[in-house]
């Protein structure tokens, strides 16, 4: 017997979106967190050429504060911050994408317009939004022009891998 039915309520319809659901997160999780890697590999190509920036890029930034703000960063050496930074950029990532996946089959657009239009809303409620709301970065306007430009690359380059990967081949059942 089924939870609703076992409620004397018969929601089949619902019971029948969940493992939709479930899908597309899943996909989309998985997809954000592999459209990481060119992501990190633009983030690192862009921030070397074709002058070195001084700062640091934004995720070991990011985490560096959030450690401070907890208490926690006096704790960990520069290889626990490294691994740190590393599992909050995927894991941000691989969130985001499940967001996206979730959403995506609600917009009529190929995928690669989805993903530029998702990646760009990453970047802007991130770096506009919540990380100088919570006074961890700076608003991206106090930020240096070349920063903004490799940042919305990399945002951009991330949103169409998470587009193409979350929904190369899928049908829902």
């Amino acid at each position: 017997m089924s939870l609703f039915a076992s409620k004397g309520l018969h929601f089949a319809f619902i019971e029948g979106m969940i493992p939709i659901f479930v899908k597309r997160l899943g996909r989309g999780l998985v997809a954000g967190a592999i459209a990481t890697v060119p992501m990190s590999a633009t983030m690192q190509l862009m921030h070397r050429w074709p002058w070195p920036e001084r700062d640091s890029l934004p995720p070991h930034q990011i985490t560096k504060r959030i450690t401070a703000k907890l208490g926690i960063k006096k704790h960990l050496n520069h290889e626990q911050l490294t691994a740190l930074t590393i599992a909050n950029h995927f894991g941000f990532g691989g969130a985001m994408g499940g967001l996206y996946a979730l959403f995506a089959p609600c917009i009529i657009a190929p995928p690669v317009v989805k993903g530029l239009v998702w990646g760009s809303l990453v970047w802007a409620l991130s770096y506009l939004g919540w990380l100088p709301v919570a006074h961890i970065l700076p608003p991206a306007t106090e930020h240096s022009k070349r920063r903004n430009f490799l940042m919305i690359v990399a945002h951009l380059v991330w949103g169409v891998s998470t587009a193409l990967l979350a929904e190369s081949g899928q049908k829902d059942k």
